[in-house]
């Protein structure tokens, strides 16, 4: 059973149906090596390029060097269509594959070895909803997707990591059994919206060439936005589901940005901040969110890492660039409480904010978060 079959079919046993455009296309990958492997190597260097998107009269494929080739920089694989309707591995005998990858190398006596032959299905699936009872859909039996644009690792990463904090949280009885639920809420319109960018991607690729591909893969990877979920939402605003991640200024729900901070003297990235657990960053004039952050934590006994970027007060961390007010969209007396995961769950931004009970908010704020 191919790869996209069975991750449809786990699903299937589930009770879970998907929907999307289906199959897109079958290939054949043919993964050889060669002993002038950095002669062909030097005409991916000349292009700057990590895959070449060949094609003729007779036939269109793509050729690359294997992942992982670090470690065996002799290996290359051609991927090519084909017509299981019609033809088999048996059609794809020795003396017909030699000659398909000298020509997609440009080359007729290059010398190759071929290692081996695979068929593959390019399809593009959704399923219908991610979880069923105990049962959670992640990476390819959630959704799968054409290869353009190398985001199914990256999509499946994500999927796994949002669910991964959430897990350990209610295992642990940090969170409600509700805060699984986001996982769905959360991850599965973003699948339908990846999925329909990268067939555009594909589309793209073989009818207008590089030069007239629109579609932003970082946008897509880096941009998007939980539009519920796991969050606490702020009132009066209509944002995109996706958008430039540089337009971003930390709205609950986005990826919280990077800028640059100091540690006694050193530079340190903000994202090295969050990781296993909740973060408080608060502004150089927020000293009142410290101790509300911690009573709220006790209160509710969560594990929570709490810091002051650009205060005055021994160990609170620089801001050289004085980006962390306008970067993370609020005044020098607010906070913004970031997620395991390094997503936003919540921020303060109004001033009046800070005559009012601070740890009341912040323990709302993680209650809602966390579906107490």
């Amino acid at each position: 059973m191919r790869p996209t079959a069975a991750a449809a079919a786990s699903g299937e046993r589930l009770g879970i149906g998907h929907h999307g455009p289906g199959s897109l296309g079958h290939f054949i990958s043919i993964l050889f090596e060669s002993v002038q492997a950095a002669e062909l190597m030097k005409l991916f260097r000349e292009r700057q390029a990590v895959m070449c998107f060949l094609a003729n009269d007779t036939w269109r494929g793509a050729l690359t060097p294997y992942p992982g080739s670090e470690m065996r920089p002799d290996l290359f694989r051609l991927d090519i269509g084909y017509d299981p309707a019609t033809e088999t591995l048996a059609d794809y005998p020795e003396e017909r594959r030699l000659p398909l990858v000298q020509a997609a190398i440009g080359i007729p006596d290059f010398p190759v070895r071929i290692k081996t032959v695979l068929p593959w299905e390019m399809a593009a699936r959704v399923a219908d909803r991610f979880q069923q009872g105990r049962v959670f859909l992640v990476g390819d039996a959630a959704r799968t997707q054409p290869p353009s644009g190398a985001l199914g690792g990256n999509t499946g990463i994500a999927e796994a990591q949002n669910l991964a904090w959430k897990l350990a949280s209610v295992l642990r009885g940090e969170a409600g059994i509700g805060s699984l639920d986001t996982y769905d809420m959360e991850r599965r319109t973003l699948a339908d919206h990846t999925v329909e960018q990268v067939i555009m991607l594909s589309r793209q690729r073989h009818t207008a060439g590089s030069q007239g591909i629109t579609v932003d893969t970082l946008t897509i990877n880096m941009g998007y936005r939980y539009g519920k979920g796991a969050r606490v939402p702020e009132n009066g605003q209509d944002l995109p589901l996706v958008q430039n991640p540089l337009a971003w200024t930390g709205q609950p729900g986005t990826r919280a940005p990077h800028i640059t901070l100091e540690r006694q003297g050193e530079p340190l990235s903000s994202l090295d901040l969050f990781g296993s657990r909740f973060v408080l960053l608060a502004g150089p004039d927020g000293e009142h969110w410290l101790k509300a952050a911690q009573s709220a934590a006790d209160r509710l006994r969560l594990p929570l890492d709490i810091h002051q970027i650009g205060g005055p007060g021994q160990g609170t961390l620089g801001d050289p660039g004085n980006a962390f007010g306008q970067t993370y969209g609020i005044p020098a007396s607010g906070a913004v409480l970031v997620r395991p995961d390094g997503y936003i769950g919540w921020r303060s931004r109004a001033a009046e904010q800070t005559a009012e009970d601070p740890e009341q908010h912040l323990t709302d704020a993680l209650s809602a978060i966390l579906c107490r």
